[in-house]
């Protein structure tokens, strides 16, 4: 590392391929990428994952951001905490009426976050957006609505799409409403090829 008389102000290019630095910039031109003190995040802060509904989703996730984050080494990923509690009731049960509601073990799971340090969370199960509501009026993390963000990401001309999810998450209409909210028109499959083909295939 190089001495600075205070610590330069990092930025992300703005489009930038997997796994490469190239672009980023300080507001010191250098002829070498500098090294980013150990707390750097990118202005993003500590991202919270609330998992373990299932486990690997959690995993799958977490690898993910990993994999899209432009990064030559440890220090430049973004500083996560997880918690991945496969003790929270079934959210499909709960919707179906059959279970207990898992708000109460999703709230203790923020608060481990919050504790840890987590600055903002995203929750690592589509059908536990059922009660993202009112996990984001009881804490003051803020909670990112993949839901949202997801029919958000369609192209313009994504005029039909198709929801392949959890009967939980079918039930709740989390998918279909966010999609009619934009003029589009969900397609889903009927009761039976839910059952055959995607239940058995999540179980």
């Amino acid at each position: 590392s190089l001495p600075y008389d205070e610590p330069p102000a990092w930025h992300w290019p703005a489009r930038q391929a997997p796994g490469s630095l190239i672009g980023m910039t300080t507001e010191r031109a250098m002829a070498r990428p500098l090294d980013p003190p150990l707390d750097a995040d990118r202005g993003f802060g500590v991202l919270g994952i609330l998992g373990g509904m299932g486990p690997m989703a959690t995993i799958d996730l977490a690898a993910k951001i990993i994999a899209l984050t432009p990064a030559l080494r440890d220090q430049d990923h973004l500083p996560m905490v997880i918690a991945s509690m496969p003790q929270i009731p079934s959210r499909v049960a709960a919707i179906s009426r059959d279970g207990p509601s898992p708000l109460p073990a999703m709230l203790a799971a923020l608060a481990r976050l919050r504790a840890a340090g987590a600055e903002r969370v995203a929750i690592a199960c589509n059908t536990a957006h059922v009660w993202r509501a009112q996990l984001a009026a009881a804490s003051p993390l803020p909670i990112f609505d993949m839901i949202e963000l997801a029919v958000g990401g369609l192209a313009p001309d994504d005029h039909r799409v198709a929801v392949i999810g959890t009967s939980g998450t079918r039930q709740a209409g989390l998918y279909g409403d966010a999609l009619c909210r934009t003029g589009r028109e969900p397609v889903e499959l009927d009761p039976a090829q839910q059952r055959e083909l995607i239940d058995t295939a999540i179980d």
